[in-house]
């Protein structure tokens, strides 16, 4: 309204006009980017066998404890997240889907040489490092942008031994790292859209 105004000119020429500030508008309603779960899962394994190892293309990094390697071994998964979530950006594009690490405020339920393991989230790096005590026992690295993920095992997780599935040489602890874990979408008008991977991402020990 502000940039109109209606007008009346007379036969002799008299001008009479009135602006009309306030009186026309019209809403144009947002358009919101997507984001949905696709209904797939993402796991990796490790090895406990494969700790302190320098063969078969492992190395020793950072590991606090020496496995006795038994064939192909290795105590680095690498993930791909960016199977679990689609998303649609809508009019107000770009809207890019960002995998974060975030922190769930939840009990791991693991332990690693009879200490408890507890969680730490760096939002700087996008990296959950996992503690007993004063050792690093593994790091999870994702990469913001792309969903790849890096799980390197540094230390021993105490398997439960009255339980076959994890008893044993051949036995697996499963580590469910989803709950830290969401992605996300900001379009380019800064709405935002979230989604948790509770469930969707793990790592077998």
């Amino acid at each position: 309204g502000s940039w109109l105004q209606a007008s009346v000119t007379d036969a002799d020429g008299d001008v009479v006009t009135q602006g009309l500030a306030g009186l026309v508008s019209v809403s144009v309603e947002n358009d919101v980017p997507t984001l949905s779960l696709t209904e797939s899962t993402v796991s990796g394994a490790v090895q406990e066998d494969a700790l302190g190892s320098t063969t078969l293309g492992n190395t020793a990094d950072t590991d606090l404890s020496d496995g006795i390697a038994e064939g192909p071994v290795t105590d680095v998964a690498v993930l791909d997240l960016s199977g679990l979530v689609t998303s649609l950006p809508g009019a107000d594009e770009p809207a890019p889907v960002l995998y974060e690490v975030i922190n769930a405020g939840t009990a791991t339920g693991l332990s690693s040489n009879g200490e408890v393991v507890t969680y730490a989230v760096n939002t700087a790096t996008n990296t959950l490092t996992a503690t007993a005590g004063t050792r690093t026992v593994f790091t999870f690295v994702v990469d913001k942008a792309t969903g790849q993920a890096t799980f390197d095992l540094n230390d021993q997780l105490d398997h439960d031994v009255t339980d076959a599935a994890q008893a044993g040489d051949a036995g697996q602890l499963t580590v469910d790292l989803g709950s830290w874990l969401q992605a996300s979408v900001t379009d380019a008008d800064g709405d935002v859209v979230t989604q948790g991977l509770a469930g969707l991402v793990s790592v077998s020990v």
